[in-house]
């Protein structure tokens, strides 16, 4: 019975699947085209002094719209990395398939593109903060963009909700598997361990 249960999938299986791949990144990949100009993030312009000591990546600060929008942007580049995942998984065992690594180069390129993303978005979610806040949502200092100003209700509902939208996005990006430089995935695992103090205060 364990043998057939680890027998290794059929080639024209992996090859299927591989297509069925790259076609739901290429239609995740035109959806980005195809959003509002209000949905765009912009690179912030203040980054506050609190902002840095509590944590940025490579010095890159997005701004959004607001919180909604933000958390459905990650939502799309969670998807497409997990996309980029089943497509190099799928490399890997039909090699005849990529005989250049052109579409390896590619899967891994846009991979760390989109994390690099996701990591310039946690400023936006969690501002300054590094505990509870509480009630005092006031304290907490967020980048801003000229057209992205902060907004009173992001500066009322990030403190309490931003690290929730982010978490499970940060933690996809820890799992591994994608090849993240050391230093990332050390700034990833702060940021982890900065939520678990702002909500469990451990």
């Amino acid at each position: 019975m364990g043998g057939i249960i680890d027998k290794p999938p059929k080639r024209a299986t992996v090859t299927s699947l591989l297509t069925k791949a790259i076609e739901i990144d290429t239609n995740l990949a035109a959806w980005a085209h195809l959003v509002p100009p209000h949905w765009t993030p912009v690179a912030a312009s203040i980054i506050p002094q609190s902002v840095r000591n509590a944590g940025i990546y490579k010095n890159r600060v997005d701004c959004y719209t607001d919180i909604w929008i933000a958390s459905t942007w990650n939502t799309y580049r969670d998807c497409r990395i997990l996309v980029q995942s089943i497509i190099l998984s799928c490399l890997r065992m039909t090699p005849s398939q990529d005989l250049q690594g052109l579409k390896t180069m590619m899967a891994i390129s846009t991979a760390h593109r989109l994390a690099d993303e996701i990591c310039a978005s946690v400023p936006f979610f969690l501002g300054s903060q590094v505990e509870s806040v509480r009630m005092k949502t006031g304290l907490v200092e967020y980048p801003f963009a000229e057209t992205r100003p902060v907004s009173q209700t992001h500066r009322q509902i990030a403190p309490l909700m931003g690290a929730w939208f982010v978490l499970p996005c940060l933690r996809n990006l820890q799992a591994g598997g994608l090849g993240l430089p050391s230093e990332q995935i050390d700034w990833l695992n702060g940021q982890i361990d900065r939520v678990r103090v702002i909500y469990f205060q451990k």
